[in-house]
């Protein structure tokens, strides 16, 4: 599955990539003639399948994106989702009868020790946000919100290490995004949640179990809190 995935990203960038698949598709026909079953014209069966796929296949990967970043977000309810949006051409008639998401913003409250706790109303709050765009690796950043003066301190990931990056104004959006909106829920969900990990042992589990467990605190968390 991996390698077909890899191999319909590359046909999404490139058409050539596709040609080995319709020589696969005429040479199948072709064979079925020979052997008596003449169903379709091998040139015509290929022609109308090539067609098929070019306005299909381009979009699966878009599809494939969206759905394993739902995927890592389904049982982190400490995140939100503030913000998604599509990108499709013209030539992926498939998008138009369901568009796939090709960008993802999420947010969480930084949690202690990297911030003092989040407290909805507060002057100054911090944040983890994460990015994920269709063909380009996710980012993350930790955002230090002063919605008195409206200004915002930006960490990037250097070396392993957040570094401090820029301060400036904020935008409008930001201004909602950092200071508007209410993340008590997602912040009592990421206590909930570090607190059943303490209280669990973990040392001999495998990366499987503390995975899955992670999952069902979430899920007693969120059942809790909801």
């Amino acid at each position: 599955m991996e390698l077909l995935n890899k191999y319909l990203e590359l046909g999404s960038q490139s058409f050539f990539w596709y040609l080995p698949l319709f020589l696969i598709f005429y040479v199948f026909f072709l064979l079925l003639k020979k052997l008596g079953m003449n169903i379709f014209s091998p040139y015509k069966a290929t022609i109308f399948l090539s067609i098929i796929a070019a306005l299909t296949l381009p979009t699966i990967p878009k599809y494939n994106f969206a759905n394993e970043v739902n995927k890592t977000f389904k049982d982190t309810s400490e995140f939100r989702l503030i913000t998604s949006s599509s990108a499709v051409s013209l030539a992926e008639p498939l998008a138009f009868i369901k568009s796939p998401t090709t960008f993802f913003l999420y947010v969480s409250p930084l949690q202690p020790p990297q911030s003092s706790g989040y407290s909805f109303g507060s002057d100054n709050n911090s944040f983890i946000v994460l990015e994920y765009k269709y063909q380009e690796l996710p980012t993350q950043e930790i955002i230090d919100a002063d919605c008195t003066n409206a200004m915002i301190s930006i960490s990037k990931p250097v070396d392993g290490t957040f570094k401090y990056i820029d301060e400036r104004p904020m935008f409008p959006q930001e201004k909602a995004t950092f200071c508007v909106n209410d993340y008590t829920y997602e912040n009592d969900i990421a206590f909930c949640k570090v607190g059943k990990m303490f209280k669990a042992s973990t040392s001999d589990k495998t990366d499987k179990e503390i995975e899955d467990m992670i999952k069902s605190f979430n899920a007693e968390c969120v059942q809790t809190l909801g």
